[in-house]
């Protein structure tokens, strides 16, 4: 091979090469979906006295690589819109509680593991009830057949509905006006 074809190979792979490192990370944005069979409520729009609140705050650890794609605003709108199809007398804000004694919910882990043969996605919530806290996981693992963003959101979901199915109990409080609860 002469000089100038290995110098001119050399400049398209190093071009190659920097466009990829160059690409622009597109954020995963993830949409609840029930499980099969299970039907989700709309969101009320308005507060009535006497229902129930419960707040969700994002606590992940934002320096791990597993949390980079998808945003904390993400992250709790898709919590929220999980927690009030299970429990749709709860009213779930994605905003900061009150007050440090209101109940929430904190997002601990929300990733996915992937492998050459298997995906794994894990969602980790703490729930706070008067200065007592309990830790909730669901996970789900299936074939990682292409590795591709909507693999990864089933995933995510399967081990969201993983974990709502085996929760009982939630922390709430009651709302008031001075509580406004947007989501």
């Amino acid at each position: 091979m002469s000089a100038n074809r290995r110098s001119w190979v050399s400049v398209c792979v190093g071009a190659l090469l920097c466009s990829a490192c160059a690409a622009k990370v597109v954020p995963l944005e993830l949409k609840y979906k029930p499980p099969a069979g299970h039907s989700a409520q709309p969101q009320p729009t308005q507060i009535r006295r006497a229902q129930s609140c419960l707040w969700v705050i994002d606590e992940r650890q934002s320096s791990t690589a597993h949390f980079k794609d998808i945003s904390s605003e993400t992250v709790k709108n898709w919590i929220a819109e999980g927690i009030h199809s299970h429990f749709p007398e709860i009213l779930v804000s994605t905003g900061d509680p009150p007050t440090e004694q209101h109940p929430r919910i904190e997002v601990r882990r929300a990733y996915v593991n992937h492998l050459s043969t298997s995906i794994s996605g894990v969602v980790q919530l703490a729930t706070f009830d008067n200065g007592d806290m309990a830790y909730h996981r669901g996970q789900h693992t299936a074939v990682n057949w292409w590795s591709r963003k909507g693999e990864f959101k089933a995933i995510l979901n399967r081990a969201l509905n993983d974990l709502l199915s085996k929760i009982e109990y939630l922390p709430t409080a009651q709302c008031s006006e001075h509580h406004s609860v947007p989501h």
